[in-house]
């Protein structure tokens, strides 16, 4: 079965009280998804667009960005590549290793909303991506930390994959150093 599959499946056949309750149905849908994400089942170049267009993706997606970072972390890379298929997304490589200690740490070499890594001698965390110019935004914040209450931007970048690609060969090059 492939991913399309599963998830019209449970579009279709939803408990007759989930087709009553958005809520249900919409929570229901997300769940299949990340179980598919989860189990790595393969996903095909379009899955993720025609899922999101046929059954109803702009009502339980939410915040799309959820599922690149999902693949990136539990290592579905056919996931990861059909979500940025479907974005028109340039892929945005960092090193495993040398990602510092977050609260999710990524199997796969892709940048992903929330991921941290070092740049320009500071922890940050990518913030947004803007598909259209082929670049993400990238933020460090005082106190080190994004998600508190007292936490405020400190410096924003715009960084391009050239730019990564640039900062990886200078982390490679210091390391044979």
């Amino acid at each position: 079965m492939n991913v399309y599959a599963l998830m019209s499946n449970v579009y279709d056949n939803a408990h007759p009280g989930s087709k009553k309750s958005w809520r249900k149905l919409n929570q229901t849908l997300r769940e299949a998804l990340s179980l598919a994400i989860r189990s790595e089942m393969q996903f095909e170049k379009d899955e993720i667009e025609r899922i999101f267009n046929d059954l109803g993706g702009a009502h339980w997606f939410g915040d799309d960005e959820w599922v690149l970072g999902k693949a990136c972390i539990l290592g579905n890379a056919s996931a990861a590549r059909s979500f940025l298929a479907w974005k028109g997304r340039k892929r945005f490589v960092w090193p495993k290793c040398d990602e510092p200690r977050s609260r999710a740490v990524s199997r796969l070499n892709l940048l992903y909303v929330d991921r941290e890594f070092p740049w320009n001698g500071e922890t940050v965390s990518v913030t947004s991506f803007n598909d259209e110019d082929g670049t993400l935004t990238a933020c460090s914040y005082t106190g080190g930390k994004r998600f508190t209450h007292t936490s405020k931007i400190k410096h924003r970048y715009t960084i391009t994959p050239a730019d990564l690609k640039v900062a990886c060969a200078e982390l490679e090059a210091a390391k044979v150093a």
